[in-house]
């Protein structure tokens, strides 16, 4: 797919990111499941090296973020794709990038009776 893949924050980007990211955070207000996070909030991360995303005529159609866990080890917030764009392989551009970018640990986290729960629940076992 078309795009701009953009990991990094420079003087010539920052103006044309604040603007997309405040449209994103627009359009995860919508996004129920969705922890929301203002355009500051993502440009920060971008800043620190921590977001991939990407721009299709100025508007993010897919985005991920590392969050600071210790020094370290980041966890992985939610990987979002423009519903329109899914399946047309953003996410795993995006994933590369982020996964090329970053040699520091990624730390997983779950709680075990909730995924017990969860799969019960479902029908898994």
């Amino acid at each position: 797919m078309k795009g701009k893949l953009i990991s990094k924050l420079t003087v010539f980007n920052f103006l044309r990111l604040f603007w997309a990211f405040w449209l994103f955070s627009c359009k995860l207000k919508n996004e129920e499941h969705l922890l929301p996070k203002s355009a500051t909030d993502l440009l920060l991360q971008l800043f620190k090296g921590l977001t991939v995303v990407k721009l299709y005529n100025g508007q993010v159609v897919g985005h991920v973020t590392l969050w600071d866990l210790e020094t370290g080890w980041y966890e992985m917030g939610t990987l979002w794709v423009d519903p329109k764009l899914r399946k047309h392989g953003v996410g795993e551009e995006i994933m590369k990038e982020l996964l090329t970018q970053r040699t520091d640990k990624l730390k997983v986290r779950f709680n075990q009776v909730k995924l017990h729960f969860f799969f019960k629940f479902s029908n898994f076992e």
